[in-house]
């Protein structure tokens, strides 16, 4: 399923086709950088996602560095595409992941984009290695609601079967994570949320996401 998102200067590349994208096109001088600038379309996409990054980053505020490495494996996605409508469908699909970070002024104009998970917050990883010490993690994600367990001091993803996966605890709360994630568990409250990074499971006990790692948060569709 498709639905519509407003985003702002999507005439741009019949108004300024060379300079429509995100980088002038007229100095483009490798293989995607053509394939962008050789279609009006993907041009204007690039010049929209350069726009949604900069909206995401200030929406992460101190968590905003986790963007950076999750953009870079969007990029290696983009950059595998061999023709123009694998690009669009990819930009597409990147465009709706970072809808829900936008402001209001990213969201004007009419934009159809694929219903996908949408990225709604991200943990920095935490470099106090007392409070985030060395443990053995692997990749690894949670699905369920986004929920405040007073038993583990933690907000955790519980499941449909009540188990549950520690995303962050209360003694590692600080700065505009002690203030988001209340905020989070009431704005999506009841909906289905996923947790990405890297687990780790220590003598059996409640999985853990990793906080030497980012961790991604992402709102499931309906």
């Amino acid at each position: 399923m498709r639905h519509a998102l407003f985003a702002p200067f999507l005439l741009l590349a019949i108004a300024c086709p060379a300079f429509a994208a995100s980088f002038e096109c007229q100095r483009n001088d490798n293989r995607v950088e053509r394939m962008i600038c050789s279609d009006s379309v993907v041009s204007d996409l690039d010049e929209v996602l350069a726009r949604f990054y900069a909206g995401a980053q200030s929406a992460l505020r101190e968590n905003a560095s986790c963007l950076k490495p999750d953009q870079q494996e969007w990029l290696r996605k983009r950059n595998a595409c061999k023709d123009v409508a694998c690009m669009d469908r990819v930009y597409r699909e990147r465009l709706a992941e970072l809808t829900a970070l936008q402001p209001g002024i990213n969201l004007r104009r009419r934009l159809d984009v694929p219903e996908v998970p949408q990225l709604v917050g991200a943990l920095a990883p935490e470099a106090d290695r007392v409070m985030a010490p060395a443990i053995a993690s692997r990749p690894g994600s949670a699905t369920g609601q986004l929920v405040y367990d007073d038993k583990q001091g933690a907000f955790v993803i519980r499941d449909k079967s009540g188990h549950q996966t520690i995303v962050l605890l209360d003694i590692m709360r600080g700065g505009d994570n002690a203030t988001q994630f209340p905020v989070m568990t009431q704005v999506h409250k009841g909906a289905t949320m996923s947790a990405r990074g890297r687990l780790a499971v220590k003598d059996g006990g409640t999985p853990v996401f990793d906080r030497r790692h980012c961790v991604y948060l992402y709102r499931l569709p309906r």
